[in-house]
């Protein structure tokens, strides 16, 4: 399979959402002793309705395990567990016997940054610069580049990062430019949710669009 020996590479679970949280402990236990780290990614994400920060799963269903047990091994545990508990687990890149991966290098970096802490992606805010977002602070600063996409409106970064086909998300602020840099020609006003928008930036938007 040209797997290292003493390597850790991401293996990825899916399960139904509701049992998301009882497989994680589950495989602890099971796994206990060994190198494996079994973690949830989460992000901090704002809720307009009720205009608070909450916390979600960024892959609804998807558990991660980070570890160097033999790909057949782990095969063992999982089935194990999915027997004893009665839940039903999908072992991506798991076919016939055999393991193939699922994570690029690129992404393993990304997932390394759960492996520490509590996994908890907090909420990041920047600007936009063209047809690219800046990050001024919080934790996709490194990952600025993997932003595709950013939903200002509900505060929310959509990534180049994809995992089953579907799309990491991550809390996102979209501030206007002139919020980080001094500009005497800038006028910013907040609005009700708390965003703030540059008047003269919007001005210029409406008469180009005349």
């Amino acid at each position: 399979m040209g797997r290292d020996e003493g390597k850790k590479v991401y293996h990825v679970l899916y399960t139904q959402v509701m049992d998301q949280d009882k497989i994680k402990p589950r495989l602890e236990k099971k796994l206990e002793g060994t190198d494996s780290e079994i973690f949830i990614p989460r992000m901090e994400y704002y809720r307009r309705g009720e205009k608070a920060v909450k916390i979600k799963p960024i892959f609804p269903g998807y558990t991660f395990v980070r570890t160097s047990i033999d790909p057949i091994e782990l095969h063992k545990t999982v089935r194990d567990t999915a027997k004893e508990t009665q839940i039903g687990i999908r072992e991506l890149g798991f076919d016939k016997q055999e393991y193939h991966p699922c994570i690029s290098s690129e992404e393993e970096e990304f997932l390394d940054f759960f492996c520490t802490g509590e996994g908890l992606l907090e909420m990041s805010v920047g600007y936009q610069e063209g047809n690219r977002y800046v990050v001024m602070d919080g934790p996709l600063k490194p990952f600025e580049d993997m932003i595709a996409n950013v939903d200002k409106h509900n505060r929310k970064a959509f990534l180049k990062f994809e995992v089953d086909g579907r799309n990491a998300q991550a809390g996102f602020e979209c501030k206007p430019k002139a919020h980080w840099f001094e500009d005497s020609s800038s006028k910013l006003a907040t609005l009700s949710d708390g965003s703030e928008v540059d008047l003269n930036e919007l001005r210029q938007k409406v008469l180009s669009a005349k």
